[in-house]
Protein backbone atom coordinates (compact mmCIF):
# COMPACT_ATOMS: atom_id res chain seq x y z
CA UNK A 1 0.00 0.00 0.00
CA UNK A 2 1.10 3.49 -0.48
CA UNK A 3 2.60 4.83 2.14
CA UNK A 4 4.49 8.58 3.79
CA UNK A 5 6.92 6.28 5.35
CA UNK A 6 10.68 6.71 4.16
CA UNK A 7 12.36 3.86 3.52
CA UNK A 8 15.96 3.22 5.30
CA UNK A 9 18.68 5.40 4.62
CA UNK A 10 16.58 7.75 2.01
CA UNK A 11 15.74 10.53 4.76
CA UNK A 12 17.41 13.60 2.72
CA UNK A 13 15.48 16.54 3.53
CA UNK A 14 16.98 20.45 3.88
CA UNK A 15 16.77 19.83 7.62
CA UNK A 16 18.82 16.62 8.19
CA UNK A 17 22.62 16.86 8.42
CA UNK A 18 24.94 16.38 5.17
CA UNK A 19 24.23 12.94 3.58
CA UNK A 20 27.52 10.76 4.71
CA UNK A 21 28.89 8.76 2.05
CA UNK A 22 27.74 5.20 4.03
CA UNK A 23 24.32 7.11 3.09
CA UNK A 24 24.89 7.21 0.08
CA UNK A 25 26.50 3.69 -0.67
CA UNK A 26 23.05 2.23 0.96
CA UNK A 27 20.45 4.45 -0.38
CA UNK A 28 22.23 3.17 -3.99
CA UNK A 29 21.72 -0.39 -2.99
CA UNK A 30 17.98 0.41 -2.46
CA UNK A 31 17.40 1.91 -5.13
CA UNK A 32 19.52 -0.59 -7.31
CA UNK A 33 16.66 -3.45 -5.19
CA UNK A 34 13.74 -0.75 -7.34
CA UNK A 35 15.71 -0.08 -10.32
CA UNK A 36 12.62 -2.18 -12.63
CA UNK A 37 10.38 -0.22 -12.11
CA UNK A 38 11.77 2.31 -14.46
CA UNK A 39 11.59 -0.32 -17.17
CA UNK A 40 8.43 0.19 -19.51
CA UNK A 41 5.54 -2.49 -19.40
CA UNK A 42 6.71 -5.68 -21.80
CA UNK A 43 4.57 -8.04 -23.12
CA UNK A 44 6.33 -10.81 -20.43
CA UNK A 45 5.36 -9.76 -16.99
CA UNK A 46 6.55 -13.30 -15.60
CA UNK A 47 10.50 -11.92 -17.48
CA UNK A 48 9.69 -8.73 -15.01
CA UNK A 49 9.00 -10.60 -12.01
CA UNK A 50 11.59 -12.98 -12.01
CA UNK A 51 14.31 -10.98 -13.45
CA UNK A 52 13.37 -8.59 -10.24
CA UNK A 53 13.30 -11.48 -7.66
CA UNK A 54 17.13 -12.48 -9.01
CA UNK A 55 18.01 -8.87 -8.72
CA UNK A 56 16.91 -9.35 -4.71
CA UNK A 57 18.71 -12.17 -4.53
CA UNK A 58 22.30 -10.61 -5.30
CA UNK A 59 21.13 -8.39 -1.83
CA UNK A 60 19.92 -10.93 0.45
CA UNK A 61 21.82 -13.93 0.44
CA UNK A 62 19.38 -16.76 1.51
CA UNK A 63 20.19 -19.28 3.88
CA UNK A 64 18.88 -21.87 5.24
CA UNK A 65 18.28 -21.30 9.82
CA UNK A 66 17.07 -24.91 10.17
CA UNK A 67 19.41 -26.90 12.67
CA UNK A 68 20.30 -30.26 10.94
CA UNK A 69 23.00 -31.77 13.38
CA UNK A 70 23.79 -28.68 14.74
CA UNK A 71 24.91 -26.45 11.26
CA UNK A 72 23.24 -24.38 9.11
CA UNK A 73 23.84 -24.85 5.58
CA UNK A 74 23.83 -22.28 2.51
CA UNK A 75 19.92 -22.16 0.85
CA UNK A 76 20.27 -23.76 -2.82
CA UNK A 77 21.05 -20.92 -5.53
CA UNK A 78 17.89 -19.51 -7.42
CA UNK A 79 17.07 -20.86 -10.84
CA UNK A 80 18.24 -19.38 -13.94
CA UNK A 81 15.63 -18.02 -15.79
CA UNK A 82 14.83 -19.71 -19.45
CA UNK A 83 16.59 -18.18 -22.54
CA UNK A 84 13.38 -16.57 -24.02
CA UNK A 85 13.38 -14.25 -21.06
CA UNK A 86 16.83 -13.38 -20.84
CA UNK A 87 16.57 -12.77 -24.42
CA UNK A 88 13.63 -10.11 -23.84
CA UNK A 89 15.89 -8.42 -20.95
CA UNK A 90 18.96 -7.91 -22.89
CA UNK A 91 16.10 -6.56 -25.62
CA UNK A 92 14.86 -3.92 -23.12
CA UNK A 93 16.60 -3.40 -20.55
CA UNK A 94 18.80 -0.08 -21.25
CA UNK A 95 21.69 0.57 -18.79
CA UNK A 96 21.83 4.38 -17.80
CA UNK A 97 24.78 5.26 -16.62
CA UNK A 98 24.63 9.41 -18.74
CA UNK A 99 21.76 11.69 -18.65
CA UNK A 100 22.51 10.65 -22.91
CA UNK A 101 21.66 6.93 -22.37
CA UNK A 102 17.69 8.25 -22.01
CA UNK A 103 18.02 9.26 -25.90
CA UNK A 104 15.52 6.39 -27.01
CA UNK A 105 13.11 7.56 -24.09
CA UNK A 106 13.24 11.42 -24.66
CA UNK A 107 12.67 10.55 -28.91
CA UNK A 108 9.56 8.53 -28.00
CA UNK A 109 8.48 11.48 -25.77
CA UNK A 110 7.93 13.74 -28.61
CA UNK A 111 4.84 11.79 -29.85
CA UNK A 112 3.47 11.73 -26.37
CA UNK A 113 1.07 14.20 -24.34
CA UNK A 114 1.33 12.82 -20.69
CA UNK A 115 4.83 12.05 -19.50
CA UNK A 116 5.00 9.94 -16.00
CA UNK A 117 7.31 9.76 -14.33
CA UNK A 118 7.03 7.48 -10.72
CA UNK A 119 9.11 6.43 -8.08
CA UNK A 120 8.82 3.58 -5.71
CA UNK A 121 9.99 5.00 -2.77
CA UNK A 122 9.51 8.70 -2.10
CA UNK A 123 12.18 10.91 -0.80
CA UNK A 124 15.10 8.02 -2.32
CA UNK A 125 17.63 10.31 -3.89
CA UNK A 126 18.18 8.13 -7.01
CA UNK A 127 14.93 8.09 -8.29
CA UNK A 128 14.47 12.16 -7.66
CA UNK A 129 17.44 13.25 -9.46
CA UNK A 130 17.20 10.31 -12.27
CA UNK A 131 13.82 12.11 -12.54
CA UNK A 132 14.98 15.48 -12.86
CA UNK A 133 17.47 14.94 -15.14
CA UNK A 134 14.85 13.02 -17.65
CA UNK A 135 12.67 16.26 -16.98
CA UNK A 136 15.16 18.79 -17.77
CA UNK A 137 15.74 17.24 -21.27
CA UNK A 138 11.76 17.26 -21.34
CA UNK A 139 11.56 20.52 -21.40
CA UNK A 140 14.67 21.48 -23.15
CA UNK A 141 14.29 19.22 -25.97
CA UNK A 142 10.73 18.49 -26.34
CA UNK A 143 9.32 21.71 -24.93
CA UNK A 144 7.20 20.43 -21.96
CA UNK A 145 5.84 23.37 -19.98
CA UNK A 146 3.96 22.07 -17.33
CA UNK A 147 5.09 19.71 -14.18
CA UNK A 148 2.00 17.99 -11.97
CA UNK A 149 3.42 17.12 -8.76
CA UNK A 150 1.74 15.02 -5.99
CA UNK A 151 1.59 17.46 -3.79
CA UNK A 152 -0.85 19.87 -1.78
CA UNK A 153 -2.24 23.12 -4.51
CA UNK A 154 -1.25 26.21 -1.88
CA UNK A 155 2.34 24.38 -0.97
CA UNK A 156 3.29 24.45 -4.79
CA UNK A 157 1.90 27.09 -5.92
CA UNK A 158 4.00 29.32 -3.95
CA UNK A 159 7.02 27.40 -5.83
CA UNK A 160 5.37 28.67 -8.87
CA UNK A 161 5.24 32.17 -8.03
CA UNK A 162 8.62 31.69 -7.37
CA UNK A 163 9.80 30.17 -10.73
CA UNK A 164 8.31 32.97 -12.85
CA UNK A 165 9.70 35.46 -10.39
CA UNK A 166 6.35 36.73 -8.67
CA UNK A 167 7.64 36.05 -5.33
CA UNK A 168 9.37 37.97 -2.63
CA UNK A 169 10.42 34.61 -0.65
CA UNK A 170 13.10 32.69 -1.28
CA UNK A 171 12.58 29.38 -1.65
CA UNK A 172 13.80 27.91 1.59
CA UNK A 173 11.58 30.75 2.95
CA UNK A 174 8.37 28.71 0.64
CA UNK A 175 9.47 25.39 1.56
CA UNK A 176 8.99 26.90 5.51
CA UNK A 177 5.72 27.50 4.87
CA UNK A 178 4.88 23.90 3.90
CA UNK A 179 2.18 22.38 5.56
CA UNK A 180 0.47 19.23 4.19
CA UNK A 181 3.33 16.42 3.52
CA UNK A 182 6.54 15.14 5.57
CA UNK A 183 9.65 17.48 4.90
CA UNK A 184 11.67 14.96 2.89
CA UNK A 185 9.02 14.39 0.34
CA UNK A 186 9.91 18.01 -1.22
CA UNK A 187 11.51 19.47 0.95
CA UNK A 188 14.85 18.42 -0.30
CA UNK A 189 18.15 19.03 -1.46
CA UNK A 190 17.33 17.67 -4.94
CA UNK A 191 14.01 19.84 -5.15
CA UNK A 192 15.80 22.86 -4.25
CA UNK A 193 18.51 22.29 -6.86
CA UNK A 194 15.88 21.87 -9.41
CA UNK A 195 13.58 24.90 -8.47
CA UNK A 196 16.46 26.99 -8.66
CA UNK A 197 17.04 25.41 -12.04
CA UNK A 198 13.53 26.17 -13.29
CA UNK A 199 13.97 29.90 -12.15
CA UNK A 200 17.17 30.23 -14.10
CA UNK A 201 15.45 28.26 -17.18
CA UNK A 202 12.29 31.07 -17.49
CA UNK A 203 14.64 33.88 -16.78
CA UNK A 204 16.56 33.01 -20.06
CA UNK A 205 13.61 32.58 -22.03
CA UNK A 206 12.94 35.06 -24.62
CA UNK A 207 9.76 37.63 -23.54
CA UNK A 208 7.09 36.00 -25.73
CA UNK A 209 7.29 32.18 -24.78
CA UNK A 210 5.72 30.59 -22.45
CA UNK A 211 7.40 29.99 -18.87
CA UNK A 212 7.65 26.43 -17.60
CA UNK A 213 5.07 26.00 -14.80
CA UNK A 214 4.76 23.89 -11.63
CA UNK A 215 1.45 22.58 -9.93
CA UNK A 216 0.17 20.45 -7.29
CA UNK A 217 -2.76 18.42 -7.76
CA UNK A 218 -3.22 15.98 -4.31
CA UNK A 219 -6.09 16.58 -2.58
CA UNK A 220 -4.86 18.72 0.41
CA UNK A 221 -5.45 21.96 1.64
CA UNK A 222 -9.21 21.91 3.43
CA UNK A 223 -9.18 25.12 6.24
CA UNK A 224 -6.16 27.08 3.52
CA UNK A 225 -8.95 26.52 0.44
CA UNK A 226 -12.04 26.96 2.32
CA UNK A 227 -9.73 30.72 3.74
CA UNK A 228 -8.90 31.44 0.23
CA UNK A 229 -12.11 30.95 -1.73
CA UNK A 230 -13.94 33.55 0.96
CA UNK A 231 -11.05 36.17 1.23
CA UNK A 232 -11.79 36.05 -2.90
CA UNK A 233 -14.93 36.64 -2.72
CA UNK A 234 -15.32 39.46 -0.06
CA UNK A 235 -13.46 41.28 -2.53
CA UNK A 236 -16.34 41.06 -5.46
CA UNK A 237 -19.47 40.68 -2.85
CA UNK A 238 -19.94 40.45 0.54
CA UNK A 239 -23.25 38.37 -0.31
CA UNK A 240 -21.16 35.77 -2.27
CA UNK A 241 -18.48 35.57 0.59
CA UNK A 242 -21.44 35.46 2.94
CA UNK A 243 -23.12 32.22 0.67
CA UNK A 244 -19.39 30.66 0.74
CA UNK A 245 -19.32 30.43 4.36
CA UNK A 246 -23.18 29.11 4.95
CA UNK A 247 -22.37 26.31 2.23
CA UNK A 248 -18.73 25.26 4.18
CA UNK A 249 -19.99 25.16 7.66
CA UNK A 250 -22.40 22.45 6.48
CA UNK A 251 -19.81 20.23 7.30
CA UNK A 252 -19.86 21.82 11.10
CA UNK A 253 -23.24 20.88 12.15
CA UNK A 254 -21.57 18.28 14.39
CA UNK A 255 -18.49 18.73 16.26
CA UNK A 256 -16.36 21.37 14.36
CA UNK A 257 -14.62 18.44 12.33
CA UNK A 258 -14.28 16.67 8.91
CA UNK A 259 -13.92 13.42 10.79
CA UNK A 260 -17.14 13.84 13.25
CA UNK A 261 -19.06 15.08 9.85
CA UNK A 262 -17.99 11.94 7.88
CA UNK A 263 -19.16 9.61 10.84
CA UNK A 264 -22.62 11.18 11.49
CA UNK A 265 -23.51 11.36 8.18
CA UNK A 266 -22.50 7.38 7.83
CA UNK A 267 -25.02 6.84 10.70
CA UNK A 268 -27.85 8.84 9.64
CA UNK A 269 -27.01 11.96 12.45
CA UNK A 270 -26.97 14.61 9.94
CA UNK A 271 -27.38 15.15 6.40
CA UNK A 272 -24.71 15.44 3.57
CA UNK A 273 -23.34 17.97 2.31
CA UNK A 274 -22.58 17.18 -1.02
CA UNK A 275 -25.14 19.80 -2.44
CA UNK A 276 -23.36 22.73 -0.49
CA UNK A 277 -19.82 21.76 -1.71
CA UNK A 278 -20.82 21.05 -5.16
CA UNK A 279 -22.70 24.16 -6.01
CA UNK A 280 -19.86 26.32 -4.70
CA UNK A 281 -17.60 24.59 -7.13
CA UNK A 282 -20.22 25.15 -10.13
CA UNK A 283 -20.65 28.76 -9.26
CA UNK A 284 -17.14 28.98 -10.42
CA UNK A 285 -16.96 26.25 -12.91
CA UNK A 286 -20.50 27.79 -15.15
CA UNK A 287 -19.14 31.63 -14.88
CA UNK A 288 -22.22 32.47 -11.80
CA UNK A 289 -19.39 34.56 -10.67
CA UNK A 290 -18.00 37.26 -12.67
CA UNK A 291 -14.87 35.49 -14.62
CA UNK A 292 -12.32 36.75 -17.33
CA UNK A 293 -14.77 34.32 -20.26
CA UNK A 294 -17.51 36.78 -19.93
CA UNK A 295 -15.60 39.97 -17.46
CA UNK A 296 -11.62 40.37 -19.57
CA UNK A 297 -11.07 42.95 -16.43
CA UNK A 298 -11.38 39.80 -13.97
CA UNK A 299 -7.57 38.24 -13.19
CA UNK A 300 -7.88 34.83 -14.87
CA UNK A 301 -5.20 33.52 -12.71
CA UNK A 302 -6.66 34.37 -9.54
CA UNK A 303 -10.34 33.25 -11.13
CA UNK A 304 -8.71 29.71 -12.08
CA UNK A 305 -6.87 29.43 -8.19
CA UNK A 306 -10.39 30.25 -6.80
CA UNK A 307 -11.81 27.35 -9.14
CA UNK A 308 -9.17 25.18 -7.89
CA UNK A 309 -9.92 25.36 -4.60
CA UNK A 310 -13.61 25.10 -4.77
CA UNK A 311 -12.82 21.98 -6.57
CA UNK A 312 -10.42 20.61 -3.53
CA UNK A 313 -13.18 21.38 -1.10
CA UNK A 314 -15.83 19.36 -2.96
CA UNK A 315 -13.58 16.63 -3.29
CA UNK A 316 -12.49 16.31 0.43
CA UNK A 317 -16.23 16.49 1.27
CA UNK A 318 -16.78 13.55 -0.93
CA UNK A 319 -13.67 12.18 0.03
CA UNK A 320 -14.85 12.00 3.79
CA UNK A 321 -18.22 11.47 3.06
CA UNK A 322 -17.23 8.16 0.82
CA UNK A 323 -14.61 6.98 3.13
CA UNK A 324 -17.36 6.97 6.36
CA UNK A 325 -20.22 5.84 4.67
CA UNK A 326 -18.43 2.77 2.76
CA UNK A 327 -15.91 1.80 4.78
CA UNK A 328 -13.48 1.47 1.87
CA UNK A 329 -10.15 2.61 1.71
CA UNK A 330 -10.27 1.81 -2.16
CA UNK A 331 -12.92 3.94 -2.75
CA UNK A 332 -11.35 7.13 -0.88
CA UNK A 333 -8.14 6.26 -2.63
CA UNK A 334 -9.93 6.43 -6.09
CA UNK A 335 -11.81 9.70 -5.29
CA UNK A 336 -7.82 11.06 -4.36
CA UNK A 337 -6.75 9.67 -8.14
CA UNK A 338 -9.83 11.18 -9.56
CA UNK A 339 -9.07 14.38 -8.29
CA UNK A 340 -5.51 14.34 -9.91
CA UNK A 341 -6.89 13.69 -12.88
CA UNK A 342 -9.72 16.29 -12.71
CA UNK A 343 -7.13 18.86 -11.77
CA UNK A 344 -4.50 18.18 -14.29
CA UNK A 345 -7.16 18.24 -17.34
CA UNK A 346 -8.33 21.87 -15.59
CA UNK A 347 -4.32 22.49 -15.74
CA UNK A 348 -3.84 21.82 -19.45
CA UNK A 349 -7.01 23.51 -20.59
CA UNK A 350 -5.84 26.54 -18.14
CA UNK A 351 -2.12 26.65 -19.90
CA UNK A 352 -3.33 25.70 -23.33
CA UNK A 353 -0.88 23.35 -23.14
CA UNK A 354 -1.16 19.63 -24.70
CA UNK A 355 1.62 17.89 -23.07
CA UNK A 356 2.73 17.74 -19.43
CA UNK A 357 5.12 15.92 -16.91
CA UNK A 358 3.08 14.08 -13.87
CA UNK A 359 5.86 13.31 -10.57
CA UNK A 360 3.96 10.76 -8.09
CA UNK A 361 4.20 7.69 -6.67
CA UNK A 362 4.52 4.46 -8.62
CA UNK A 363 0.78 3.53 -7.14
CA UNK A 364 -0.66 6.75 -8.86
CA UNK A 365 1.31 6.56 -12.00
CA UNK A 366 1.28 2.73 -13.17
CA UNK A 367 -2.03 1.22 -14.75
CA UNK A 368 -4.18 -0.03 -12.12
CA UNK A 369 -6.11 -2.04 -14.28
CA UNK A 370 -3.05 -4.39 -15.40
CA UNK A 371 -2.66 -4.85 -10.96
CA UNK A 372 -3.81 -6.37 -7.88
CA UNK A 373 -5.13 -2.96 -7.54
CA UNK A 374 -7.75 -3.73 -10.10
CA UNK A 375 -9.31 -6.37 -7.64
CA UNK A 376 -9.83 -4.20 -5.18
CA UNK A 377 -11.53 -1.87 -7.22
CA UNK A 378 -8.78 0.81 -7.15
CA UNK A 379 -8.19 2.89 -10.46
CA UNK A 380 -5.53 5.42 -10.47
CA UNK A 381 -4.01 8.00 -12.00
CA UNK A 382 -2.03 6.22 -14.54
CA UNK A 383 -5.24 4.36 -15.48
CA UNK A 384 -7.43 7.23 -15.96
CA UNK A 385 -4.50 8.98 -18.32
CA UNK A 386 -3.94 5.57 -20.43
CA UNK A 387 -8.30 5.29 -21.21
CA UNK A 388 -8.39 9.27 -21.32
CA UNK A 389 -5.93 9.75 -23.87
Amino acid sequence: PHTHTPPPHTHNTLLSSAASDVYKRQSSTYALNEHFCFISRQKSVKALFLSTFITLAVYIAPVDLSANGGTISQAATPPVPPDAEIKLLKQTVISINSTGDYDPLIKRAAQAKIILLGDSTHGTHEFYQERINISKRLIREQNYKLIALEAGWPDIYLLNQYIHGLSSLSVMQIFDRFEDQPDWLWKNRETLAFIQWLKDYNSRLPEDDVRVSLYGIDLYSFHYSRKWIIHYLQQFSALAAQQAIQRYDCVNAIGNDLHHYGEAVSKNLSSSCEHEFTEQFNDFKLCRFPCPELYPFIDRDNYFTATQHARILKNIEKNIRITYTTHSSAQSWNVRDEHMMETLLALLDYQHQSKAIVWAHNSHLGDASATGMAEKNQLNLGQLLRQYF
